[in-house]
């Protein structure tokens, strides 16, 4: 009975195996070419049998790496045969044996958007990750308030934004990173700037910084924590530096949105 057994799931696994090379769509003849990162996916672009997209940032080349097949740029029967068995589609019941890769597919193979840190836009995209971690859902006012504090530190000490918003112990969300090595911050700063692009529409808050540097109105405050901690503050059980910079300055303070902002004129530098 084992015996018959094992033959009959051969027999079934041949048939299935047979059955799909014979809906396999014929080769390509003629490359379509496209241009198509990962956002442009994101955003309704479509990858389909017979494209061709040769450049290494754009998308698929970077499905064919996680599918582990040859990284050509060419969407041809090999890469469709992976992206079948990867996402468990049965090429017989596909429209002309074709499958269209859109956001869903780019979602469930785990592809990011490509992330390419430079000089120029470093501080950008700092400065937008800690809009991002701070208030995901803040609008543009409170957002403001905060790059406020960032830029008014930055004239006073005569520094960069990115300088003052990276310097330990200011501002809590870069804790983890200033703890790492030099080689480990360029690793954790991609993959926190990756996710965020996922997760925390790291792009909207990246144009909220840009508009700000432009000619966004800097308001008077170079302190700001989350309302529940201001009310921990007056009630005594917050006596931290923070808190009592808070205390010293209440007169001064205004609550905009989730957070609580205020001028210390007495903070230093480092």
């Amino acid at each position: 009975m084992k015996l018959i057994n094992e033959l009959t799931s051969l027999i079934e696994i041949y048939s299935k195996e047979s059955t799909e090379e014979e809906c396999l769509p014929k080769p390509v003849e003629k490359w379509n070419e496209v241009n198509y990162s990962v956002k442009d996916i994101k955003e309704g672009k479509i990858l389909n049998y017979g494209d061709r997209d040769t450049k290494n940032t754009n998308a698929l080349k970077k499905i064919q790496d996680k599918l582990g097949v040859v990284i050509d740029g060419e969407y041809g029967v090999g890469t469709l045969k992976a992206l079948a068995k990867e996402l468990d589609i049965d090429l017989c019941e596909q429209t002309n044996y074709n499958i269209p890769i859109g956001p869903n597919a780019i979602k469930n193979l785990g592809i990011k958007e490509s992330l390419i840190i430079t000089k120029e836009n470093r501080e950008d995209y700092i400065l937008a990750s800690t809009l991002a971690i701070e208030n995901q859902n803040a609008g543009k006012k409170e957002l403001y308030a905060i790059l406020s504090t960032i830029k008014n530190r930055a004239n006073k000490c005569n520094k960069s934004m990115e300088y003052m918003v990276l310097l330990p112990q200011q501002y809590s969300t870069w804790n983890y990173y200033n703890g790492l090595s030099a080689e480990e911050k360029k690793k954790e700063l991609k993959n926190r700037l990756e996710n965020h692009i996922e997760n925390k529409n790291l792009n909207n808050f990246l144009k909220v910084v840009k508009d700000f540097k432009k000619g966004g109105v800097i308001s008077n405050y170079n302190h700001y924590f989350t309302n529940e901690l201001a009310d921990e503050a007056d009630n005594g059980e917050l006596t931290n530096s923070i808190a009592q910079s808070y205390l010293d300055n209440k007169d001064n303070s205004k609550v905009i949105g989730d957070h609580t902002f205020w001028w210390d004129k007495n903070h230093k530098c480092s």
